[in-house]
């Protein structure tokens, strides 16, 4: 029986997708501190901390809204599911189609199977009667 495995282009998309999400994470908390600093209600004991880490929130930025309108993140995971079913739904389908296929094929066999075995009893039954000496009866039965 065949296994499922994901594909290296599922497995890209996945990887892009956590990606995306532990970026938009980062930036989300880089974008509080900064915030919360500039208001004043966090004190870093240099100011330039706080210039530095306004400096790597527009670094974010941009590298966040290069990296989106490029198509290297995509944080919508609808695509991503898309794209990671996509080839399990195409096994799917012909792993459908072959037990379709043996189905049809034991159905054959079964029909087979019972035409053997009315052979069978008719042959047991003309080799009863021929033991039994009744002759006439076993000729017929041919």
């Amino acid at each position: 029986m065949p296994t499922l495995a994901m594909n290296s282009e599922a497995q890209s998309e996945l990887i892009k997708l956590i990606v995306a999400w532990t970026l938009v994470g980062t930036f989300v908390f880089s974008v509080v501190i900064t915030c919360l600093s500039l208001v004043g209600l966090l004190k870093f004991k240099d100011r330039a901390q706080q210039n530095k880490l306004f400096y790597v929130l527009i670094v974010q930025l941009v590298i966040g809204c290069v990296g989106f309108f490029k198509g290297v993140l995509q944080p919508n995971p609808k695509v991503t599911l898309q794209k990671v079913e996509a080839p399990l739904r195409i096994e799917n389908q012909r792993l459908v189609s072959e037990n379709k296929r043996l189905e049809a094929g034991v159905g054959e066999m079964e029909a087979k199977f019972i035409n053997v075995e009315k052979e069978q009893e008719a042959l047991r039954k003309a080799l009863s009667d021929f033991i039994s000496g009744d002759k006439q009866k076993a000729t017929d039965a041919k």
